[in-house]
Formats: structure tokens, sequence, C-alpha cells
């Protein structure tokens, strides 16, 4: 299991996690997701959940793949939310000042 920090809310003061199915997929470097995407590295996390570094194996691209917390998306209208937010995000493009999205996909529930 990795520890996310001192202030993770999901964490008590000795670092037995409180709230462990709220917290975002944790996968280890070399984990391949939907056989299309390798972790190349330690995720960063951010008050949304997590971001991890990739490599799209069709592609040979490095990526990034993002894991939200699980309780941003517990209700059927934050999950419709958060979605419709990401499609958005692909129809912007590319542009020099915005981490461009390819596409959104379900990998673990």
């Amino acid at each position: 299991m990795t520890r996310y920090g001192d202030d993770d809310p999901t964490l008590d003061a000795t670092g037995t996690p409180t709230a462990s199915a709220d917290r975002p997929a944790e996968w280890p470097v070399g984990t391949r997701l939907l056989g299309t995407y390798e972790i190349t590295g330690a995720p960063r996390s951010g008050g949304m959940g997590v971001v991890y570094p990739a490599r799209h194996l069709e592609w040979d691209t490095l990526l990034a793949v993002k894991s939200p917390q699980r309780h941003l998306l517990s209700r059927p209208a934050d999950r419709e939310g958060f979605e419709r937010e990401a499609r958005t995000w692909v129809g912007l493009g590319l542009h020099p000042h915005i981490c461009a999205c390819h596409y959104v996909r379900t990998v673990d529930e």
C-alpha cells in the first residue's frame, strides 16, 4: 500500500488507513491496464486523486493515467458530472497551455 503523506485524510496519526474505500486505485510500476497502458513510475497525489506516469503500449508514447478519489464518484450525479467534464477536456484538443486529454476510460470499479 502506498502512503500518500501525513496530511492524507484517509490516514490516522499512525499512518493506518481510515477509509480505504475512498482511496484511488493503486497500481505498482509495471502494472498493465486494459492491455494498453503500463505504469512507469510512482504516482503523484493531489486533492482529486492520483496521477500515474504511464506508457501507451500501442502508441509507444508517455502519458498519464489519472485515478480519482472513489468518494468523488460515489453518487451517479457526481460520476456523470466527472465524465461530462472529462469529455469537455477531450474536446479542447491540443493547446500550448493545457495538458491534452485524448480519451476517458473506466479501468477499475
